[in-house]
């Protein structure tokens, strides 16, 4: 018969810890609330931890496994900030990269990209060799096992044509927001109206006018445009408008950040196997989706753990607030576009 500490000795032997993930681990389970995740009593999770916590003085990648099966899923209203993104970020600065531009695509597969300034290919090498283990080390603490990072040379342009050309973008952006606000709009869904299109000898203003503003105060809007373009030496070809709903947008917008909050709980988690979000309005009806690479749905238990977490989220006071007065369904589909979870009020 085997000793009984035998079990937690060949835990101990597989997962392996830093200092810093074992605090972290051990605060978060001796001070989160019970919740639960199976038949099993939760002391019995908790106290197969904190062993694994306090015998474990090595790191390995499999914290990020052992926290995502014992962890609570938990979805943040994050108020559209990429906190992992402004992690990394400030991981580069702490090792004295200051030019770095880091970001994120999801897909088949989830990729971060890090672009270094102006770097030779000799010096791109060292830096991925000199940074990957500390970044692998802050998405392992995070849960994050199924990602792929891209170092890549990022070229400091020196076109003078360039920057005249964001000088011109500039000042459209600018007096298109002043004409809108002399007419009585303003505030964020009138402010980032105009797009521009430089032609050989002349420029072509994009606007995007909402349906709510009179069909006599849009004239103004434009004839004023043209004034101002005149005043400010840019030679216009023309100005095209496109017409939206301005409900729909605002919808758009608040599903779109319900979308990314779902995203951030659960990317780069491989048992989650997420591709991307999806968020949309129709009519006036939003939808925001998780949508995963599962052929069929998966286990009950991570069912039931993303039902959880999705619910509790749904129910916090921030998002009710943005959710108020709208109809939705927030949900996680099937690659074929099947929901298997979905919340809906209507």
């Amino acid at each position: 018969m085997k000793n009984s500490s035998e079990p937690f000795k060949e835990l101990n032997d597989e997962f392996r810890l830093t200092e810093k993930a074992k605090s972290s681990l051990r605060n978060r389970i001796l001070t989160a609330p019970p919740k639960i995740r199976s038949k099993k009593p939760y002391w019995i999770t908790a106290v197969i931890t904190i062993i694994i916590v306090l015998f474990s003085p090595l790191y390995s990648t499999t914290m990020a496994d052992v926290a995502n099966k014992i962890l609570p899923l938990e979805i943040k209203n994050t108020n559209g900030e990429h906190k992992l993104i402004d992690q990394l970020d400030e991981l580069f600065k702490k090792n004295g990269y200051k030019n770095v531009t880091i970001g994120e695509t999801f897909g088949n597969n989830y990729k971060i990209s890090i672009g270094l300034y102006n770097v030779s290919d000799k010096e791109l090498k060292k830096s991925q060799s000199k940074m990957t283990p500390s970044i692998k080390k802050l998405l392992t603490e995070q849960g994050i096992d199924d990602y792929h990072l891209d170092f890549y040379s990022n070229e400091v342009s020196h076109d003078k044509s360039h920057e005249k050309w964001d000088t011109n973008i500039d000042k459209v952006s600018t007096f298109t927001k002043t004409i809108f606000k002399k007419y009585g709009y303003s505030g964020d869904e009138y402010e980032t109206l105009a797009g521009l299109q430089k032609n050989w000898f002349s420029y072509t203003i994009y606007l995007e006018m909402p349906d709510d503003i009179p069909k006599s105060t849009q004239n103004k809007i434009i004839n004023d445009l043209k004034e101002e373009a005149k005043d400010q030496d840019i030679k216009l070809k023309e100005i095209k408008v496109h017409h939206f709903n301005i409900r729909k947008r605002e919808i758009e917008a608040i599903m779109m950040g319900i979308a990314n909050d779902l995203g951030e709980a659960v990317k780069g988690k491989s048992y989650m196997n997420m591709k991307t979000t999806t968020h949309m309005a129709r009519k006036e009806h939003g939808y925001a989706y998780i949508d995963t690479k599962f052929t069929a749905p998966p286990s009950k238990e991570i069912q039931q753990e993303l039902k959880n977490a999705i619910s509790i989220y749904l129910k916090k006071s921030s998002v009710q607030k943005e959710l108020k007065g709208i109809d939705y369904t927030v949900g996680v589909r099937l690659a074929n576009g099947k929901p298997f979870i979905s919340f809906t009020k209507k």
